[in-house]
């Protein structure tokens, strides 16, 4: 499990984080959201394998819930 660093912006909103094997991953949902995407498996489905991945995070009711996490190469293509 990974604790999840939440980035706040003015302009964009919210964007968790988490950190995994050094690198910087970012939920994909909140993406997804911030650019406007409506479907985050289609996006998923069209990344390269290797830089999508998920993780298990703790929600606010103690739950683990698997997420899907993106790496900034994801982000550049």
């Amino acid at each position: 499990m990974s604790n999840l660093i939440v980035f706040k912006n003015r302009d964009f909103g919210e964007v968790r984080t988490i950190k995994k094997n050094e690198e910087v991953r970012f939920i994909l949902n909140d993406v997804c959201a911030i650019l406007e995407i409506a479907n985050a498996r289609d996006t998923k489905s069209r990344l390269d394998k290797g830089d999508v991945g998920t993780t298990n995070v703790i929600d606010s009711l103690g739950r683990t819930q698997k997420m899907t996490v993106i790496n900034e190469y994801a982000l550049k293509k």
